[in-house]
């Protein structure tokens, strides 16, 4: 099998990922986010992610 260089790669994930895209294979299906948070046994506590002093 040849080595492909970098971008060679690059273009054909770029392909893949358009035809993915266009021909719907991949649907996502939820959403993640990040927030500041603390856990106190069971509880869990979100903080403000622009005032992390507040709850």
């Amino acid at each position: 099998m040849p080595k492909t260089d970098e971008s060679e790669f690059r273009e054909k994930a770029r392909t893949w990922l358009t035809l993915a895209r266009k021909n719907k294979w991949i649907v996502p299906k939820g959403i993640i986010a990040v927030f500041p948070c603390e856990a106190c046994g069971s509880k869990l506590f979100i903080y403000d992610p622009v005032q992390c002093d507040k709850i």
